[in-house]
């Protein structure tokens, strides 16, 4: 088990400068599209990720660190905010000659933006552009941008965010001697795209459905636990509509999901009803009576800051043995006195083969990468 330090809100400070400051593409096979190449040598991977990076930021320096810089921007960002980030220059952070992987997995952006965005990456910024989604109606021929995209991956499978979600479930029965059921599970805000009052607006509106819709993480997580208890239809096959899986999470296994909002107040995501949290009995009993007996956490790094305080809050302050299981999206500084973690890579030394299936995504963009740089440093 890791400690986290206490945390820098630098995510948030850098999304603030870009909309308000002067700026001084299962089949993960890549598609080579009609762009053509820059032939001026990169000094510079630039690499932007909405959610989590196909490739993480450790695993970009361990194989490029030591012949390419590499400039990694990670920012929770909705289609809006991405469309003003665009249309302010956000295209200017790339660096000049560099390798652009632009990783987007929360939303389809509108196709002029896309077109917008990646014409001055060519154009302005002379880049090789690498696109990520896991959209596949954008191999529509009408949308234009893509001539300027030089190679284009499919992550529809995220087997990275898979991966790790059926490797934390499992963990908590051995490393925890506790089950599946009858537990709540925290869950950071920003894996859930709640960052913004927009969607915490349309989550409060719509319910869980909302969440499902533009949550890759609640999706596969919801899954996870449907495979894990073996649920299935009256077909015999597992179950695809989110909401049939609710009411049996919660009124048959007593599960619930649970978001912390600001400081002790919870939403659960099932109900929408605000729990305080002051002390752990009180709160398991306020979820769920009587058959709520367990605690779990579910996030990325870097954690939502109320997230972060709340669960070392619990880890410490109420000394609960609280399992929190954090997928590594940026570099992890560690601390005695931080949050205790199992991370995903802790998980991959412990079970390996079992759970961490090879990522035919991260693959395809290793690929590239390295020959690109091979071609570009030679």
């Amino acid at each position: 088990m890791k400690i986290l330090t206490k945390r820098l809100v630098t995510a948030l400070l850098t999304l603030a400068v870009l909309l308000g400051g002067v700026f001084a593409m299962g089949e993960a096979k890549p598609a080579k599209t009609d762009a053509s190449a820059s032939e001026t040598q990169p000094q510079t991977i630039f690499y932007f990720s909405d959610y989590y990076p196909t490739l993480s930021y450790k695993e970009m320096e361990t194989m490029f660190g030591a012949v390419c810089e590499i400039k990694f921007v990670h920012l929770y960002v909705d289609n809006e905010t991405f469309g003003t980030m665009v249309m302010k220059g956000f295209y200017s952070e790339c660096p000049q000659n560099s390798i652009a992987v632009i990783d987007l997995k929360t939303f389809m952006p509108d196709p002029q933006i896309l077109y917008t965005y990646f014409e001055q990456l060519k154009s302005l910024c002379n880049s090789v552009t690498i696109f990520v989604t896991d959209y596949e109606e954008l191999t529509s021929p009408s949308l234009r941008f893509l001539k300027y995209v030089d190679y284009l991956i499919y992550d529809k499978d995220l087997t990275t965010l898979v991966n790790f979600i059926s490797a934390g479930l499992f963990d908590l029965t051995p490393n925890y001697a506790r089950p599946l059921s009858n537990t709540a599970y925290l869950i950071d805000k920003n894996v859930l795209t709640l960052g913004s009052s927009a969607n915490m607006k349309n989550f409060l509106e719509e319910g869980i459905a909302y969440l499902c819709r533009t949550s890759p993480f609640l999706r596969n997580f919801m899954q996870q636990l449907a495979r894990s208890f073996d649920l299935k239809d009256w077909d015999g096959e597992h179950y695809q509509w989110f909401e049939e899986t609710v009411g049996i999470l919660t009124d048959k296994l007593y599960i619930h999901f649970l978001v912390c909002l600001k400081g002790d107040m919870f939403v659960d995501l099932f109900t929408r009803e605000t729990i305080q949290f002051t002390d752990v009995e009180k709160f398991m009993k306020d979820v769920g009576g009587k058959d709520i007996h367990y605690l779990c956490a579910f996030g990325f790094w870097m954690l939502d800051q109320e997230s972060y305080i709340k669960w070392l809050d619990i880890q410490y302050k109420m000394k609960y043995d609280l399992p929190v299981y954090v997928l590594e999206v940026e570099e992890i500084q560690y601390d005695p006195n931080g949050l205790k973690i199992i991370t995903d890579s802790d998980l991959k030394r412990w079970y390996g083969g079992e759970f961490f299936h090879p990522d035919a995504a991260a693959n395809a963009l290793s690929d590239i990468l390295q020959s690109l740089v091979r071609s570009f440093v030679s």
